[in-house]
């Protein structure tokens, strides 16, 4: 685990907005959650602490510090820009995610390489639209296709 960002003093920890979440150094598993001015509740725990209870318990170390592990005003995770999926019917999982369109195509002809030349079942290569979060057909490979009639060949 890596922090976003390291904490080095009590106002640091007041200052964060609501819904921060922030862990001790020491014991990664000792957490809190923000919510609300000056009110922090603690992962396990019933009811909520002040900062200076909080800062207390985070940051028994030396030197004094707490992690922030996550901002909710900070920038979004990031997300691949795409993302393609195989769909082959004889393969187990049929259906798989790849991270380049270069694994998906290798998936397609290393299948129809494992027969003899040709395409056994209907197969797909589907590309991940990131504005919608839906699939589109990019290459439909029908059964009886030849390894050297694929569209990338």
């Amino acid at each position: 685990m890596h922090p976003i960002r390291v904490l080095k003093s009590q106002s640091e920890l007041a200052a964060l907005p609501n819904y921060s979440i922030v862990s001790s150094p020491e014991n990664p598993d000792w957490g809190a959650v923000k919510n609300g001015d000056d009110s922090w509740m603690i992962f396990g725990a019933e009811g909520t602490r002040d900062s200076a209870w909080a800062w207390g318990w985070l940051s028994e170390g030396i030197p004094a510090e707490a992690w922030l592990l996550w901002d909710p005003t900070g920038p979004a995770p990031h997300v691949p820009a795409k993302v393609w999926r195989t769909t082959i019917p004889d393969r187990s999982p049929e259906v798989k995610l790849h991270k380049t369109l270069g694994h998906a195509r290798s998936a397609v002809t290393n299948r129809i390489s494992s027969y003899p030349g040709f395409a056994h079942y209907d197969m797909r290569i589907e590309e991940l639209n990131t504005a919608t979060n839906q699939f589109f057909v990019l290459h439909d490979i029908r059964s009886g296709t030849r390894l050297d009639s694929l569209p990338w060949k």
